[in-house]
This record gives C-alpha cells, structure tokens and sequence, in this order.
C-alpha cells in the first residue's frame, strides 16, 4: 500500500507541476499550444481559400463576319495561373470546333512557362490552320487566340506556337518568333 501511496503522490506532484508551468505560461501571455495550432488553423485556412476555384466569365474573342465577336463563357478559374492558361486555350479550341471553325478537334498538348510567366509556349497534337484558308483569315484566327488570352490571363505577353513541341509551321505565317497577345492589329 506505501507503494502505491508513492506512486499516487508522484502523479500528484507531476500534475501539479503541469499545471503550474501552465498557469504560469497563462499568466505570461505565452500561448504554446495557441501558436502552434494557430499556425496550423491559419495555414489551413489560407490553403483553403487558394485552393477555392471560381467561375469567372471568360470573353472568347474570335474574327467572325468581318470583325472580331465576343463570346461569353463561364470557367472555372483558380490561383494556379498556368492551369487557368490551359483551361482558357481548351475553352477557345472547344468553341471553335463547336462553332465548325475547326473541322477537325486540336489539342493543346503542353504548356511551358519560364520563370518570367511573361511568355507562353503552346504545344498543339496539329496545326489549327487549314490549308485551305487565306492569310487573312489564319492571321486573324491566331489573333482571336491570342487577344482572348490577353484579356483573360494578362500577364502572359507572348505566345509562341508549336506542333508537337516543334515550331509551328504554315506556308503564310511565321511563328518563328513569339505572338504578341494583344496581337498586331490595333485593339
């Protein structure tokens, strides 16, 4: 029975320990166990909210009966600006095959960005110009793609086209250099 009076009183006194480093932590403002799950509700919290995708309406831009048309489209957008790029260059290639622009579907296969994000290198599986069309009209395709990306993603200033990650090439445009996404024209 001592022994078990020891032991009852060393649980004691270590309670009474623990609770008077508690106290006294209390007393001093130092919240331990606060900060550290603090720290982690905020970081969930903040993951949370960057991680919350959202519509946003995207205007697809595209030369249709002399002048360029405005499309509206809902898109979920999220924080992950590359990701958005991708979902926005799908969007204008869906549309323009539903729209019977394209006669064939072309997929955007990859998407690279340096480091400055200030260029994109778009990695098609075809080329989305027909042989059949004229200049005129491949010119102004490729700048509804381009300005639809300058609205929508304007951090991106370049485009740079690709056919299986080699340069793009068309009998009329050179795309041996980079797109700009406001495009040529004036806007």
């Amino acid at each position: 029975m001592n022994e078990m009076s020891q032991s009852m009183r060393g649980l004691l006194i270590s309670g009474c320990v623990v609770a008077g480093i508690a106290f006294f932590f209390l007393r001093k403002k130092v919240h331990v166990f606060q900060r550290f799950v603090g720290d982690y509700a905020r970081l969930h919290l903040a993951t949370k909210l960057i991680e919350q995708p959202r519509n946003k309406e995207i205007a697809l831009r595209f030369w249709q009966d002399g002048k360029f048309a405005i499309e509206r489209i809902p898109l979920v957008w999220t924080d992950d600006g590359r990701e958005n790029i991708i979902r926005v260059v799908r969007l204008w290639l869906s549309h323009m095959y539903e729209e019977q622009v394209l006669t064939e579907k072309v997929q955007l296969e990859t998407l690279a960005l340096p480091e400055s994000g200030q260029e994109a290198y778009l990695s098609f599986n075809r080329t989305f110009l027909s042989d059949q069309w004229s200049t005129w009209k491949k010119w102004h395709f490729v700048e509804g793609l381009a300005r639809t990306l300058y609205y929508a993603c304007p951090a991106v200033n370049t485009l740079f086209f690709q056919v299986n990650h080699q340069i793009m090439i068309d009998e009329h445009l050179d795309f041996s250099l980079g797109w700009p996404t406001g495009g040529f024209e004036e806007q």
